[in-house]
């Protein structure tokens, strides 16, 4: 789950640029 939450994280702060 912990792969899965920073891979979500990831992705969020590559749409906010």
């Amino acid at each position: 789950v912990s792969d899965l939450r920073k891979n979500l994280n990831i992705v969020n702060s590559a749409a906010e640029e």
